[in-house]
């Protein structure tokens, strides 16, 4: 079985985010993964979110040998 060495990535948005509370976040940079590839009809995800403050780490390793 082929194992899927992962990188987290990043994505930064400079526009304010409003939360639910009424606060606003200035900015804010999402880490996210990806695994495999999207299909034509872009169908195929899974959207896994958490906490603001936690890990973006879901699956696979990364080179540093992290598991699951």
């Amino acid at each position: 079985m082929h194992e899927i060495i992962v990188e987290t990535q990043t994505a930064h948005f400079q526009e304010p985010f409003p939360l639910r509370n009424g606060e606003t976040l200035p900015e804010l940079t999402i880490a996210y993964e990806t695994y495999g590839a999207l299909n034509e009809k872009k169908d195929n995800t899974v959207w896994v979110c958490h906490a603001l403050s936690g890990d973006a780490h879901c699956a696979g390793r990364h080179e540093d040998a992290r598991k699951p």
